[in-house]
């Protein structure tokens, strides 16, 4: 071929490995045990951690109630009365959620680590008692006795969603009966959960590079380095034009694809960026990064997909939507990452992405070992802390979740607010109210605006009868805007409503 010459190796790109001498010590991965259900009755735990299997079926769950929604407490605006908030509700019913609860394992389970039921039957408000017919009336549906502590056993169907758009990652109960329960401890034993991750992926060997012609490759080469510059410079739609020119000069200078690639990541472009980054690895599938970055495009491609996907059914935009991730297919943003990780075991943001497709699969067990990898690899980086203490806590492991926070808040260097939530909230889960409120006063102080905090804080202040710290902290919340978790607010609202001496 005349004129054209053999292409030399590129040198592929530098590892994203963190150099750092801090030696985090975490406790071995818990074998995530847990019973099944006895005699076909469920336990929350059991559906809220590990529930997928149960999805779109009905079943009996057994529990306590540990929250009920009542819309006059949510609604109710510090110093308003009690009679002031009724007539609003009179006046506009639109005002309330619809009727709901949380049941828990214990009388004592927080309400975050509760099974959430929807559509439970209400009492007709004022307006539907003056206008409707008293045909329609006479067979609306009865409305449950219940109280918070009441032990019940409820009927329904599991699912992610109910008709009326309210989700749940975890799970929800859609309501169909409840009844008092019976019955004492469960006879069935516990079983742990298996390991899924298999033997490291062999490394593929790159194929033979095509000849190009040396001038195509110089100007390729100049147009990589403007758009590294470019990219460098944090304006990554200069850049991806800048290595759309390299690659027209010479398609296969992987360098340029790789930037067009996390120049499209950047932009928040997942879609985009597959098709630089799987080019890069057809032509270099031994080079590390090339495969963790596919797997990462890959990953976030598909959230886009689903979540596009969900809006469509639902009729929301798009970022309105938390996807579901049971049905999300992250088979090859796998396969990238485990090689990615098989030739750099200290890939630490590849075990990290691995970690989440493990958790969003239910592999409980797999997620929290990847997790802790990418702690090991990187301890300055907050995610995997926060990541895997949220985990543990899902699952009860307490002393776990807060060896794992601790050991965040002592080495994240920057973002570690939530990382101090995480280990408040596993003070929490242990009683010891004084630590907790020294944790959310340290993520406070990392972010002010994590009015998370600031409700767990005003809490725990509360419990601790120190009422003036905590009506500071509950007004603060309830002042905040775009808090819409309609416990949270109840429960301030119900806080500062019971500070002794507020009128």
């Amino acid at each position: 071929m005349a004129g054209l010459a053999d292409a030399a190796p590129l040198t592929g790109p530098a590892l994203e490995v963190k150099s750092s001498d801090v030696q985090v010590k975490l406790p071995p991965v818990p074998d995530f045990a847990m019973a099944p259900a006895s005699a076909g009755v469920f336990d929350p735990k059991e559906l809220r951690v590990n529930g997928r299997a149960q999805l779109g079926k009905d079943i009996a769950v057994r529990g306590y109630v540990i929250w009920i929604y009542d819309c006059l407490t949510a609604i109710r605006a510090p110093g308003e009365s009690k009679a002031s908030a009724q007539q609003r509700i009179d006046d506009d019913p639109t005002v309330c959620e619809r009727k709901k609860l949380y049941l828990g394992t214990t009388r004592t389970t927080p309400v975050d680590k509760g099974l959430w039921v929807v559509d439970v039957p209400r009492p007709p408000n004022k307006l539907e008692l003056e206008r409707l017919p008293k045909e329609t009336l006479d067979t609306w549906p009865a409305v449950p006795k219940i109280k918070v502590g009441d032990y019940v056993t409820l009927t329904g169907t599991f699912a992610m969603e109910s008709p009326h758009k309210e989700r749940n990652s975890d799970g929800l109960l859609l309501f169909k009966s409840i009844a008092p329960a019976r019955g004492g401890a469960r006879a069935s034993k516990a079983v742990a959960m298996p390991l899924h991750a298999g033997p490291p992926p062999a490394i593929p060997t790159a194929p033979p590079q095509r000849p190009v012609e040396p001038q195509a490759r110089a100007t390729s080469n100049t147009m990589l380095d403007a758009g590294n510059r470019e990219l460098g410079l944090r304006q990554p739609k200069a850049a991806i034009a800048l290595y759309e020119s390299a690659l027209k000069a010479w398609p296969d200078n992987t360098l340029a694809l790789y930037g067009d690639g996390l120049a499209n990541i950047e932009l928040r472009g997942y879609f985009a960026a597959v098709t630089p980054l799987d080019h890069a690895v057809e032509l270099a599938p031994d080079q590390p990064m090339y495969q963790m970055w596919a797997g990462i495009a890959a990953y976030e491609a598909a959230l886009d997909a689903a979540r596009v996907s969900q809006a469509a059914k639902l009729g929301v935009k798009p970022e309105q939507i938390e996807p579901d991730l049971a049905n999300v297919d992250f088979t090859k943003a796998r396969v990238h990452l485990e090689l990615a990780v098989a030739m750099t075991p200290a890939l630490w943001r590849a075990h990290y992405y691995l970690a989440r497709i493990w958790r969003a699969q239910g592999a409980a067990r797999d997620a929290a070992a990847a997790f802790g990898k990418a702690i090991e690899s990187n301890p300055r980086e907050s995610g995997p802390y926060i990541a895997l203490g949220e985990l543990y806590r899902k699952w009860d492991y307490t002393e776990p979740a807060l060896t794992v926070a601790l050991a965040g808040t002592q080495n994240v260097v920057s973002d570690a607010s939530d990382v101090f939530f995480v280990l408040g909230m596993a003070y929490e889960d242990k009683g010891d109210e004084k630590k907790a409120i020294e944790a959310f006063t340290g993520a406070l102080a990392a972010k002010a605006t994590n009015f998370k905090a600031v409700f767990q804080r005003g809490q725990a202040y509360f419990r601790v009868k120190d009422y003036a710290k905590a009506k500071a902290d509950l007004e603060a919340f309830m002042a905040a805007q775009g808090n819409t978790f309609e416990f949270a607010r109840q429960q301030a609202g119900k806080m500062l409503a019971d500070i002794p001496g507020k009128p």
